[in-house]
């Protein structure tokens, strides 16, 4: 089986609730059918979200909001 992931470990995402805009690493997928988490880490934390609560850029729209 081969997995396509929008993201790979390592890269550097926003999420796009997130007020602050705060810069989260990926480190670990959560593989299930029909769907794929990305676990983000900010400050020794890991949360999980789905490809499309991530950015590659910070919006800084939200963040001057």
């Amino acid at each position: 089986m081969k997995i396509e992931t929008e993201y790979d470990f390592g890269d550097e995402v926003y999420l796009t609730t997130d007020p602050d805009q705060d810069k989260h690493i990926i480190t670990g997928f959560t593989v299930r059918k029909g769907q794929i988490l990305y676990g983000c880490t900010f400050c020794n934390r890991e949360n999980w979200h789905y490809d499309f609560e991530l950015i590659r850029e910070r919006d800084m729209v939200l963040k001057t909001s």
